[in-house]
């Protein structure tokens, strides 16, 4: 996974992988229980996330649902005594939804560490990971169109639709059956989705 962070001092977090990206110290929490699991609302249920399992309880996961669960989770940071942005939905991927929390006062004390966990896995991290792994990957069209003149300006030229980036990997798709590598896939990708949205702090790309 690559990740754009700019600003310091600010912690981020995807749907899959939760990551830190606090200046200076990095890290992984625990992840949720799976959703893969038998039955992943059942289990949310027991654990007392009831918000989570309610909206999962019919094995769907909706883009309302999502933006909802970041709502609660939002809220929750904020009982805490924390702040957290609500970026929106990855431009990259489309299925990642973007949110950056920041600890009270710029430190991340073990407050703020109990806090995260306990608001990312109570309201959104199970059904997020269920989104992402029930929903293809697809980046915006338009940033679509300049990481392929990206790509194009080293040499590829793409004589199918790709419409990710593993298309855009996917020999098949390319004229001459070379493809880019997924690090020519990932500068282009980054740089573009950097250039034409400056304000969104956690764009990443992973595989």
């Amino acid at each position: 996974m690559i990740e754009m962070q700019p600003k310091s001092h600010m912690w981020s977090a995807l749907s899959v992988l939760t990551v830190f990206a606090l200046a200076g110290c990095g890290g992984v929490a625990e992840k949720p229980v799976s959703a893969s699991a038998e039955d992943p609302a059942a289990v949310l249920r027991e654990s007392g996330y009831t918000e989570q399992a309610e909206m999962l309880a019919d094995g769907e996961v909706t883009v309302a649902e999502i933006e909802k669960a970041g709502a609660l989770m939002q809220q929750c940071f904020v009982d805490a005594g924390h702040e957290l942005t609500l970026e929106g939905w990855n431009p990259v991927d489309g299925v990642t939804y973007l949110y950056l929390a920041e600890p009270a006062g710029g430190e991340a004390t073990d407050d703020f560490h109990a806090a995260y966990d306990d608001c990312t896995r109570r309201y959104l991290q199970t059904l997020a990971d269920h989104y992402r792994a029930t929903v293809d990957a697809v980046i915006v069209p338009e940033l679509m169109a300049e990481v392929r003149q990206c790509l194009e300006s080293e040499g590829f030229t793409y004589t199918g639709e790709p419409v990710n980036q593993y298309d855009l990997v996917d020999s098949t798709l390319v004229e001459g059956g070379e493809a880019p590598s997924r690090k020519q896939v990932d500068d282009c990708v980054i740089s573009e989705a950097t250039a034409m949205y400056p304000d969104i702090v956690t764009i990443s790309i992973s595989w």
